[in-house]
């Protein structure tokens, strides 16, 4: 589940509390399945006694940054980054503990399905990945040419991290509805004001998201929280997904599947149109 939105909190408060520059005093790898490479022993190594230099996002991607090397951790459906006192006792479903002079990092995940790398050439790693949807103040030219050139569905576009990086279902649902645009609607039928509509809806969906600390959709540690545990706030602020509601023109929300994804729209706000 996590998002652009999820991975800026996340990164945003790690920067807060002074990571930066604290060294990696050690390592402990309960699940080896998550990490990459997978002998223990080889991933502790590779960071053991390494200071930490940097902590940004790019997509649903935390990137921790070394003297010669990253720690690249994609959360999936449920992994979650929790910054712990030193003394803290491992939990259920904690598998990874970054040990640090005051306090450790503890990578948790039910699912097990989220992943940690360690890779060397960063721009290799994200080769198959597209821009960011947010912080790399994306070309509404770039975004025009993709839209114009692409059949798909303008859901399945916006889902799709090979030509946007950060968009999952439920932003994608609340920018298409911002835009007034159908999830439906094929993306090279869509007239250029409707994309620069679309264009600057992403923006908005996403820095009022990033204000709001991300989405929590539920009460359980597995549902989105801080590195702190704390909720996010922006469910609170959502148009369209979850909704049963139209907040505009007050009738029904209608669910669909695109991209194999439940979509939410409005048919009277959202209509299918090509101009």
């Amino acid at each position: 589940m996590p998002e652009l939105a999820e991975l800026h909190t996340i990164a945003h408060d790690l920067k807060n509390a002074k990571i930066i520059n604290q060294k990696i005093l050690d390592i402990k790898v309960h699940t080896t399945s998550i990490i990459r490479p997978v002998k223990e022993i080889d991933f502790i190594n590779s960071l053991k006694n390494l200071n930490i230099l940097d902590i940004f996002r790019k997509g649903k991607y935390l990137v921790i940054k070394f003297i010669d090397k990253y720690l690249i951790i994609h959360l999936k459906m449920t992994g979650h980054i929790f910054l712990k006192e030193k003394s803290y006792a491992i939990q259920k479903h904690e598998h990874i503990e970054f040990i640090l002079k005051n306090n450790k990092l503890i990578y948790f995940d039910p699912r097990r399905f989220g992943r940690l790398y360690i890779v060397k050439n960063l721009d290799l790693f994200f080769k198959n990945i597209g821009p960011d949807a947010l912080e790399n103040n994306l070309p509404f030219e770039y975004f025009l040419k993709i839209l114009k050139s692409k059949k798909l569905q303008i859901k399945a576009l916006l889902l799709d991290q090979s030509i946007l990086a950060g968009i999952g279902n439920i932003y994608a649902d609340e920018i298409l509805f911002n835009a007034k645009i159908h999830p439906e609607t094929i993306a090279n039928k869509i007239s250029n004001n409707k994309i620069f509509d679309l264009y600057s809806s992403i923006e908005d969906v996403l820095k009022k998201a990033i204000i709001n600390r991300g989405t929590t959709l539920g009460n359980s540690r597995s549902n989105f929280s801080s590195i702190y545990e704390n909720k996010g706030q922006n469910q609170n602020h959502l148009m369209i997904f979850m909704q049963k509601i139209c907040p505009i023109c007050k009738k029904s929300v209608k669910k669909i599947k695109v991209a194999q994804r439940t979509s939410h729209f409005c048919q009277s706000c959202q209509k299918k149109r090509i101009k």
